[in-house]
């Protein structure tokens, strides 16, 4: 990224953005490397598949409901000091998932894994603004956004391959070592980037002060809807896919394999994203991604009712899904913390949290239909497009999973 603007003179994009980079992938890596194992978790602990299943819906909801006060706190503070708590903490709660006895543990170790690792993700975002200028954030997010990529891609083939070789726990002590990475790693290499820090006035006061000013911003919340809209499909993906491939009788390494296709389509939208959002602008970007999930919607409806039942007919359309997201996320998180930049780390933080609390809702409504669906093919996506004139001025499809 040479030709980008650095707004803190003192930040070098050369020894920055590995360090966020690997931040965002530990959170990305946490929510899904253990995808593959939830069969085999709930045969091992005796509890049925859906309560497995909410272990991803309290992740997503913890990891929600800590990101807005994260980012306020390293708006405050600092991003450096937030980044290696968190991460310290995910390490922690990572290792208490590893060895947990029952359901209940694990549930708790997820949600205490969960608020350390969103540190990374949420950090990430408000340094790139730090460090740049707003012309030149997207490209930057598109950026972390293809390398992080990688791991989900990766993470569920890797999880898979794990529970084959060393059972489900492994993957946990996994996350234990990588978590312990990105602490040394960010010691050695990110320097603070919050220079205009807000020390000012009570910090429960600033907190919700600064989440009012955005959320009084139209701005603001159109950006967070098309952060809303890519996430819940994803996470609506992650949570139903491995019970209708277990009922495909398909082992859980080769489900890992599937499941890394569609973030594929991700990196791939990313990296036009990285091209072409200083020539088309993200509002184009975002709107077209939109068009894409209502194709995806449309195909996977056409298909499940013609009675196609092979991976394919599942995981090729959601490849559409990931390139659609890759044009949304990037655009829409440079847009939402460019609204006000000296609220860049809550601006973030916000919108991660209403993402992860639509997506873990959709997650949790999965778990239910799950348990009492008798077909692990009645998948489908309803498309909805809503399309308003906001400031903003671009459209935004609506893709919600469901199961028929």
């Amino acid at each position: 990224m040479p030709s980008a603007t650095m707004i803190a003179p003192t930040a070098s994009t050369r020894l920055v953005l590995p360090v966020l980079v690997a931040a965002t992938a530990l959170g990305l890596l946490a929510s899904a490397i253990y995808v593959p194992s939830i069969p085999d978790i709930a045969r091992e602990l005796g509890v049925p598949v859906g309560l497995v299943q909410l272990t991803l819906t309290t992740y997503l909801v913890a990891f929600g409901v800590a990101t807005p006060f994260v980012g306020a706190l390293s708006d405050r503070f600092g991003r450096r000091i937030v980044l290696l708590a968190g991460t310290v903490i995910c390490a922690l709660a990572s290792l208490a998932c590893a060895f947990a006895s029952s359901i209940e543990l694990l549930l708790i170790g997820r949600a205490v894994q969960a608020v350390g690792a969103c540190t990374g993700m949420v950090i990430s975002r408000a340094a790139v603004r730090d460090i740049f200028a707003r012309e030149d954030t997207a490209r930057a997010m598109a950026v972390i956004a293809m390398a992080a990529t990688l791991a989900p891609v990766f993470a569920p083939i890797l999880g898979g391959y794990v529970d084959v070789w060393l059972g489900w726990r492994a993957n946990f002590l996994i996350l234990v070592v990588g978590a312990l990475g990105v602490v040394i790693f960010a010691i050695w290499q990110l320097p603070e980037t919050n220079l205009n820090r807000q020390t000012q006035g009570s910090l429960v006061r600033g907190l919700f002060t600064g989440f009012a000013a955005l959320l009084r911003v139209r701005e603001f919340l159109a950006y967070t809807l098309a952060i809303v809209c890519g996430g819940v499909s994803f996470y609506s993906f992650i949570v139903a896919v491995p019970v209708i491939f277990d009922r495909f009788g398909i082992s859980p390494d080769l489900f890992g394999l599937y499941i890394g296709i569609p973030p594929i389509g991700f990196l791939t939208g990313s990296f036009v994203t990285s091209r072409l959002a200083g020539r088309f602008g993200p509002n184009r970007l975002i709107l077209c991604g939109g068009v894409g999930h209502v194709l995806c919607g449309t195909l996977l409806i056409s298909l499940a009712t013609a009675g196609f039942a092979a991976p394919w007919a599942v995981i090729g359309p959601l490849v559409i899904m990931g390139f659609s997201n890759g044009l949304i996320m990037a655009n829409a998180y440079a847009g939402g913390v460019s609204v006000q930049p000296q609220l860049a780390g809550a601006a973030s933080g916000l919108a991660n949290f209403v993402q992860m609390v639509m997506a873990g809702a959709a997650a949790a409504s999965f778990a239910a239909i799950t348990i009492e669906s008798a077909t692990p093919l009645g998948i489908a996506i309803r498309s909805e497009e809503h399309t308003s004139e906001l400031p903003s001025r671009f459209g935004i499809s609506y893709a919600v999973f469901c199961l028929k």
